[in-house]
């Protein structure tokens, strides 16, 4: 199991909230299962790794202004 201090889980729920509902549990197991590769880390390593799956899993459409999901689409 992922343990994640206060500012980890703040930065990680931040770069989670424009993707689309649909794809947040999967962009949280990427986040997961990458950061249980390291031993150590940090708000740092969170926020690279977070934003690095963030690319991965963010639309378009998701990315706008005003957050449109797949209801959008």
């Amino acid at each position: 199991m992922l343990a994640l201090d206060d500012d980890e889980l703040t930065t990680l729920m931040h770069l989670a909230q424009p993707l689309d509902p649909d794809l947040r549990d999967d962009f949280l197991r990427a986040v997961a299962a990458e950061l249980e590769q390291h031993a150590e880390r940090g708000n740092g390593l969170v926020h690279r790794v977070a934003a690095a799956a963030q690319r991965k899993f963010l639309s378009p459409l998701s990315a706008t202004a005003g957050g449109f999901h797949s209801k959008y689409r």
